[in-house]
């Protein structure tokens, strides 16, 4: 039997030195069974597991390299949660850091990649055009789901759109996150449908008055 959650209170900051290998596995476990992860594949579950860590891994080290705002969430010293973010003009990643997913490729096999591809291109040519800033991922442990790390992430995220005046947008796969996004003030701007049929909605929070 896994432990339960750390007791304690959530901290935020930013990712720290000996955390990557910890923030990789709360990514890997929370989109383990995405349903975009599910459709990009590998399709076998203990596929995906065993190499989805080798996209994370450089999905983080790019995104720290490239302009990329890496936070986790932190309760008892653990990390439960990480979200990855880019403020305005820093997206998308510059040509270079595409080696990030180098590895993952090479033992994901050619039907995902081409999957993955098709993926990024719809996610790019999707994108809004107007300055905001941008939630790539936001990850939470599936044991520490529900006990406000998620909020506590998205609040930094929120925090600096609104001081700046300018809205945030992402895009989910996963309907029960479209809810829970629009309790936290976004809205559907559009539903995008993968060549496979699986939906993929674009969403938007506008930039709240500040004093």
């Amino acid at each position: 039997m896994s432990p339960g959650p750390v007791p304690g209170a959530v901290t935020i900051g930013t990712i720290g030195r000996g955390e990557t290998a910890a923030t990789v596995r709360v990514l890997n476990a929370a989109f383990l069974d995405d349903p975009i992860t599910r459709a990009v594949g590998p399709r076998r579950r203990r596929h995906r597991a065993a190499i989805n860590p080798l996209s994370f891994t450089g999905i983080l080290l790019a995104s720290r390299r490239h302009g990329g705002r890496v936070l986790v969430a932190r309760r008892g010293g653990a990390v439960i949660g990480v979200s990855i973010t880019f403020d305005p003009g820093a997206w998308p990643l510059h040509e270079g850091a595409v080696t990030y997913e180098l590895a993952w490729a090479l033992a994901a096999g050619p039907l995902p990649v081409r999957r993955g591809l098709a993926f990024a291109r719809l996610v790019r040519d999707a994108h809004v055009s107007h300055p905001h800033h941008y939630l790539w991922f936001l990850a939470v442990d599936p044991a520490e789901q529900g006990r406000g790390a998620g909020r506590a992430l998205l609040g930094d995220l929120h925090r600096r759109a609104d001081a700046d005046g300018l809205p945030t947008y992402l895009e989910t796969g996963t309907m029960d996150n479209v809810a829970w996004y629009a309790a936290c003030g976004y809205r559907t701007l559009s539903e995008l449908r993968l060549a496979g049929g699986e939906p993929l909605w674009r969403m938007e929070r506008p930039a709240a008055a500040t004093e």
